[in-house]
């Protein structure tokens, strides 16, 4: 996940192993353009987890819901 961090964006848009307020340290923070926060990315997340969060009814009413 390094190699395709570093290899994607400027240095100054991602940290590794960086602490979070709440004393958590995720495997990676991607800063969002103009300060407004950071996306987290925990790569333990397993496949499972996420696809069961995608198919969920909640999800799929926001996707399919027209963005402006």
């Amino acid at each position: 996940m390094e190699a395709i961090i570093a290899d994607q964006m400027a240095p100054g848009q991602y940290d590794f192993q960086y602490t979070l307020s709440n004393g958590k340290r995720p495997d990676c923070i991607i800063r969002i353009p103009n300060g407004e926060g950071v996306i987290v990315v925990d790569s333990k997340f397993p496949l499972e987890a996420f696809e069961s969060l995608r198919a969920s009814p909640a999800t799929k009413s926001e996707s399919s819901r027209p963005r402006g």
